[in-house]
Formats: C-alpha cells, structure tokens, sequence
C-alpha cells in the first residue's frame, strides 16, 4: 500500500536539500557566469563537482520515494519544471513519488549552463533539449549492471571536454589518463514511467558514473549515472 501521510515535517528531505545547498553554492556561482567559462582546471573541476553532487542527490531522492514512500520505479516522476519535460502520468496525484517535489524527493532542479557549449542542443534525442540540465533516461541497459533490463539512468549531454574529463577525474573513470572514451549510444531523453528495451551499452567494469564521447551524434561529450540497476 502506498503512503499517503502528509501530516508533520520530513526532515531527511530538509537536511538533504540543506546539504545540497551548502556544496553547490560555488558551483551554482560558477554556472552563472561569477568565474571564467568553463576553460580553466579549476573552473571545470567546480562545475564537474557540481554535477556529481546533483546526480548523487538524485539517486537519494530515488531511493528515499522508493523506500520511504512505497513508488516502484514506473510510479516515479522526475518532472522538468525548466523545460516541462518528463512528466510520469503513473506518479500519485499527492506527489509523493515526484523527486522536485517536498513531498517526494524534496529536491530543488538545477541548470548548469557553463557546463555546456553556448546555444547547444543534443540532437541523438527523439527532440532536441536544452543541454544543460540533468535528465533522467530510460532506453539503455548498462552491461554488467543489474540485468540485461534497460535501467534507470541520469543524464547530461553535450558538456564541455574539459569538464568531461574532470568528471572521469573525480570517479576514477578511464583511469590512467581519464580521457572520454568513445562509445555509439541511443541516450534516449524522455523518462515517463516504462522501460523500453534498448541497446545494451558497456563502458567497462561494474560501471556506475562516467563521461563519454557519443560517437554516433557529432562527437558530443555526455555525462551518465545509473540511478537504478534492473
């Protein structure tokens, strides 16, 4: 039975998002143009950090609608306020499994727009997409994660190659030299609630966060983080 309680406080959600706050101040400076864009080390590992922290953010907030609040993984609606996309008509009306929602995962949804090139868009997607904005994904099955299943997977596409490589950097990813290795992938955007089979995609390795180059749509760098394994 699902929960449906929404008298008192819920303070995990309160202490998670104080948590986020506090680590993505100087990051959110950064990708609001308060440092130079995206081109020093220094620069590019604030804005990878950024990332990261975010997507970890995510995957709790999964985890805390799943766990606390009862949703299966087609209930969970990780609706895009910035650009109205991923709207999962399977969530409970109260919102209980909405991730930007309080009564959910209680996350606040951030844009990272030096993350990315000026005016881009990631065209391997059914349409094109702001491309500095997390996105939740259904259409790949990651090898040696979970099963052959396609499985619930964050996205970030088209960012810049230094940040790419600073996000490798920070998750031991493509050791020694962290360069973003090549792979032909179908990162289908739009998450609504079912898991179609797609593609299986192997980055090597019990594989959980990295940065690629989409050797099928222009060279695109993309950022990925399995959120869920099935």
């Amino acid at each position: 039975m699902k929960f449906q309680s929404q008298s008192g406080i819920a303070i995990g959600p309160i202490l998670l998002l104080i948590a986020i706050l506090a680590i993505l101040g100087a990051a959110i400076a950064a990708s609001n143009g308060f440092f130079t864009s995206g081109t020093s080390t220094e620069n590019a590992n604030t804005i990878a950090e950024s990332i990261i922290v975010q997507a970890d953010a995510v995957s709790t907030a999964v985890q805390t609608v799943m766990n606390g609040n009862f949703c299966t993984d087609s209930e969970i609606n990780f609706y895009n306020g910035i650009d109205g996309t991923n709207a999962n008509s399977n969530a409970p009306s109260n919102h209980t499994c909405d991730i930007y929602q309080p009564a959910g995962g209680g996350l606040l949804q951030f844009e990272f727009p030096n993350a990315v090139p000026a005016n881009s868009t990631y065209t391997g997607a059914s349409v094109g997409l702001t491309a500095d904005i997390l996105y939740p994904t259904e259409h790949n099955a990651i090898a040696d994660v979970g099963t052959s299943a396609s499985d619930l997977v964050l996205a970030m596409y088209n960012v810049s190659l230094s940040i790419c490589t600073e996000i490798n950097r920070l998750v031991n990813f493509n050791e020694p030299t962290f360069t973003p290795p090549s792979n032909s992938i179908w990162m289908e955007k739009q998450f609504t609630g079912t898991f179609p089979s797609g593609s299986s995609v192997n980055f090597g390795g019990s594989f959980t966060q990295g940065c690629y180059r989409d050797a099928q749509y222009g060279g695109s760098y993309n950022y990925v983080r399995v959120l869920e394994a099935r």
